[in-house]
C-alpha cells in the first residue's frame, strides 16, 4: 500500500492536478529534488541545503537553475545524502534524475512499511490486525514516499526502543532515541512534539508499573529533547559557516518563520471560532483508513469517538495500558495543534499524517485489545461447558 498507492488516493494541492509527482504535498518534496538537481546540474547556490528556484513559490515546481534561492528552515541532511548518492552514481554510470527520485520514493515507502511492521511484531504479544490497518492508514499512504518527510526517519525509534527495551536495555534506549532524534531534526523540524512522544510509546509494552512508566517516559522525552537541541546547533553552525553570518545572524535566518507558525494566527482561524470547528468537523469527516478490499473507508470522527470510549471502558475495568495508549494517542495528536497552531490550520493535509502516527496508530492496538478480550472470554465459556 505504501508503495504503489494502489487507490489513487492524492490532493489537488499535492500534485497540483496531477502536474508533479507527490500526491500530497509536492512543495516539499521539490525542495529535495530541486537540491541534488542542482548539485549535479546547477552553478550557484550549490552543495548546501536546500533551495527554492525562480517560479517555485508561483506553483512551478520543475528544476530551474536560474536565479536560485537558499533554504534555510531545515538543514536538510536526507536532502544532503540523496545528493551525494546522486553524484556518486553520476561517477561511475549515467543517471536518470526522474529514476532516481521514482526509486527513492519506492525506497522511502518500503522502509516505513519495513521499519512499522517490525515494531508491531516485536512486541511481547502478537497483533495480527494492527499492521493490516496500519498498512491501510491514509496519511502513511499519502506521506510514506514524500522524500521531504522520510517517514522511516519518524518512526525509526519505534522499532529501536521496543527491540531495546525488550532486551532490558534501557540505557541503550536512551542512545538510540537520542542518536534517532538527532537524525530526525536534522532532516527536518514538522511535528517535533509528535516526534517526542512516540519516542516514548514503546515503554507502556515494558513498564512494570505506573512509575516505572513515567520513569522511563521522561528519560526517553528527555533524550529526544536532546537530540533536537543538537540538531538546532548543527544548523545554525551550517547556516554561519556557508553563508558568512555570526551566530546571532545564523539563528535569526535559520528559524525566521519560527515565530510565524508557532506564536501566531495569520491566515488561519482563530482557536475555537465558528470558523476553527467547521475546519475541524471537515478534517474529522475525512477517511482514517481506506481498505480496498473491502471498498470502505472509515473516518477519523468515528476513530475518535472509539478511542474516547475506549477510555472509559478500560478506566472501568481498571486495565491500564489500554488507558494510558488512549491518553497518550490524543494528547500527542493535539500537540501539535498547541506547539504549532498555524503551521497546521495552514496545511490541513498534514492532520492525515498526524492523525496516522497517533490516534490512527492506538486504535488498531485498542480493536485487537478488545478481541484478545473476547477470545478470552470464549475461551472460559468452553472450558467451563466442559467441566459442566
Amino acid at each position: 500500500m505504501f508503495c504503489f498507492n494502489p487507490i489513487k488516493l492524492r490532493t489537488a494541492y499535492g500534485d497540483g492536478e496531477k502536474r508533479w509527482a507527490d500526491e500530497v504535498d509536492s512543495y516539499s518534496e521539490y525542495l529535495v529534488r530541486n537540491k541534488v538537481e542542482n548539485d549535479i546540474l546547477g552553478y550557484e547556490n550549490q552543495f548546501s541545503g536546500l533551495i527554492v528556484t525562480l517560479k517555485f513559490n508561483d506553483g512551478d515546481y520543475g528544476y530551474n537553475p536560474h536565479n536560485t534561492i537558499k533554504y534555510h528552515s531545515q538543514y536538510a541532511l536526507h536532502a544532503r545524502v540523496f545528493s551525494w548518492i546522486a553524484i556518486t552514481l553520476k561517477s561511475f554510470i549515467d543517471v536518470d534524475l526522474s529514476s532516481y527520485f521514482t526509486l527513492l520514493r519506492l525506497m522511502t515507502a518500503f522502509a516505513t512499511g519495513t521499519v512499522l511492521f517490525l515494531f508491531i511484531f516485536s512486541l511481547p504479544t502478537r497483533f495480527y490486525l494492527w499492521p493490516f490497518l496500519v498498512g491501510s492508514s491514509t496519511g502513511y499512504i499519502l506521506f510514506a514516499r514524500n522524500l521531504y518527510f522520510v517517514i522511516p526517519v519518524f518512526v525509526l525509534p519505534l522499532l529501536l526502543n521496543s527491540y531495546l527495551l525488550r532486551r532490558k536495555r534501557f540505557k541503550l534506549a536512551i542512545l538510540a532515541t537520542f542518536f534517532c532524534a538527532t537524525l530526525n531534526f536534522l532532516c527536518r523540524y514538522e511535528f517535533a512534539s509528535i516526534f517526542c512522544l512516540l519516542c516514548i510509546f514503546p515503554v507502556f509494552f515494558y513498564s512494570s508499573s505506573f512509575k516505572d512508566a513515567v520513569s522511563k517516559s521522561s528519560l526517553i522525552f528527555l533524550a529526544s529533547i536532546a537530540g533536537f537541541c543538537v540538531a538546532v546547533s548543527v544548523h545554525v553552525f551550517s547556516t554561519s559557516y556557508e553563508n558568512g553570518l555570526g551566530v546571532k545572524e545564523a539563528t535569526e535566518t535559520a528559524f525566521s518563520t519560527l515565530r510565524h507558525r508557532t506564536q501566531t494566527t495569520q491566515g488561519v482561524p482563530k482557536p475555537f471560532s465558528r470558523d476553527f470547528y467547521k475546519h475541524a468537523q471537515a478534517r474529522l469527516q475525512e477517511s482514517a483508513y481506506s481498505i480496498p478490499l473491502f471498498k470502505t473507508t472509515i473516518s477519523k470522527s468515528l476513530l475518535l469517538i472509539f478511542v474516547f470510549l475506549s477510555l472509559g471502558v478500560f478506566l472501568y475495568f481498571q486495565d491500564y495500558q489500554p488507558v494510558y495508549i488512549s491518553i497518550w494517542a490524543l494528547l500527542t495528536y493535539l500537540s501539535w495543534y498547541v506547539a504549532a497552531y498555524q503551521h497546521i490550520m495552514w496545511h490541513p493535509f498534514y492532520d492525515w499524517l498526524i492523525y496516522s502516527l497517533t490516534i490512527g496508530f492506538a486504535s488498531p492496538y485498542l480493536i485487537e485489545v478488545y478481541l484478545q478480550k473476547i477470545r478470552s472470554l470464549l475461551n472460559l465459556r468452553n472450558k467451563h461447558h466442559v467441566k459442566n
